[in-house]
């Protein structure tokens, strides 16, 4: 497990990220629960580590209790 930790590192780091190993093994357990296939999954496995460094879209920060035409007002006003 500990090769394919460092392997996945290598591969995130060369696209600028520093992931731990605890992000690498979480992107893991989500990608190959079972833990087969690490290395014919690696780049999901690498995207998922990645997508942790991301920022969430606004929508997924805020929850949304206005009726449907309301948003779309707002969204329209706000572009």
């Amino acid at each position: 497990m500990k090769n394919h930790i460092e392997n996945i590192r290598k591969s995130v780091k060369k696209l600028g990220y520093i992931p731990t190993s605890q992000q690498i093994k979480n992107a893991i357990n989500q990608i190959c629960p079972d833990g087969d296939d690490i290395l014919a999954n690696k780049s999901a496995i690498v995207a998922e580590v990645i997508s942790y460094f991301k920022s969430p879209e606004t929508t997924d920060l805020v929850k949304n209790n206005q009726p449907e035409s309301e948003i779309d007002i707002l969204t329209a006003d706000t572009y």
